[in-house]
């Protein structure tokens, strides 16, 4: 393993921590449900915080993949867009908890709900992209290594931050306890992109831009292939 390899490893690791520390610290599915009851919310409310986010994760992928075919190779558009797209409704948020929770405790659970949704919106659209990215920076033959390590630190992170979430709600006064939560996320998040921009990539020409009807002309003949159709399946 070369130098750069070592370093990009190191870099991704890291990297990957610190979001899982922003992401968990108010997690989608565990935290932010806990707030929206806070806020006087009901089941139902708390039912569309879940399918919203799990929507918004997975399906733009799809869409993603089509609307933005340039990202691959993209280091400063991927960390900007990540930077100026799924961060700052966090931000956001973090001020509606401090200043709406108790004035307007219903506007405040729409804007909750309405902010960290369009925030994974954001997310699941530039996944495709985002892995695109890594793939070209890792040779195949140190690929699994450099993304179990990168998957395990995200984990750690998740974990961490969810203990730290757990001891900040115990040891602050409502609505200050939930809000800085917020903050605290908007912070690991820029720390995160600030580890990924060290990542050295190498040169790799851009792929053509395919047209709508060219992706899914491809993926018919995709469908030929009894394994893709195995792969689907499954």
């Amino acid at each position: 393993m070369q130098k750069f390899e070592r370093r990009n490893i190191i870099s991704n690791t890291f990297g990957e921590g610190l979001w899982g520390l922003g992401w968990n610290i108010v997690g989608p599915l565990t935290v932010l449900p806990v707030i929206i009851r806070r806020l006087g919310g009901g089941s139902f409310e708390v039912g569309i915080l879940a399918a919203l986010v799990s929507a918004g994760a997975l399906l733009p992928q799809l869409l993603g993949s089509l609307i933005i075919q340039n990202g691959q190779g993209k280091k400063r558009f991927l960390l900007t867009y990540h930077l100026y797209a799924i961060a700052p409704p966090w931000l956001a948020s973090g001020f509606v908890v401090l200043f709406l929770s108790q004035p307007q405790p219903a506007l405040a659970r729409l804007l909750l709900i309405s902010f960290i949704s369009l925030s994974v919106f954001a997310m699941g659209l530039i996944i495709p992209i985002w892995l695109d990215w890594l793939a070209g920076i890792f040779r195949k033959q140190i690929r699994g290594f450099a993304f179990g390590l990168s998957s395990s630190a995200s984990a750690v992170g998740g974990t961490t931050s969810a203990l730290l979430a757990a001891y900040l709600t115990g040891s602050l006064v409502f609505p200050m306890n939930y809000g800085v939560l917020f903050f605290i996320a908007v912070a690991f998040f820029l720390l995160s992109i600030t580890v990924f921009s060290f990542l050295k990539i190498s040169e790799i020409p851009a792929p053509p831009t395919l047209s709508v009807r060219a992706v899914f002309s491809r993926f018919g003949a995709s469908l030929s292939s009894s394994n893709f159709r195995r792969y689907l399946f499954a």
